[in-house]
């Protein structure tokens, strides 16, 4: 029950995570690199960031972590990393 309650928020927060690590690569348009280029990456990120929340939400629904106060952390804790990843793309590459 509590980690679909993290659920309902985490999910949504994804939109936003993508967008940061998309954005960066969709406005930097430079001749040394082609749109398609940008595109790619950032469908990998995203891919990546995809995956690693949805290993993260099966080990917590399988109680691969022993304190339950863990579960909400593993929920978030793709958000985090990658919404923190994605906004410092964000400075570097703007």
């Amino acid at each position: 029950m509590r980690i679909e309650l993290h659920n309902r928020y985490a999910v949504p927060a994804m939109n936003i995570v993508a967008l940061l690590l998309s954005l960066p690569f969709a406005l930097r348009v430079k001749a040394t690199r082609s749109v398609l280029a940008g595109i790619g990456i950032s469908f990998l990120l995203v891919f990546a960031y995809y995956g690693v929340y949805t290993i993260s939400v099966t080990m917590a629904r399988n109680s691969a972590f022993v304190p339950y106060a863990l579960v909400p952390g593993a929920i978030w804790f793709p958000t985090v990393l990658f919404g923190g990843a994605g906004a410092l793309l964000f400075k570097i590459l703007k």
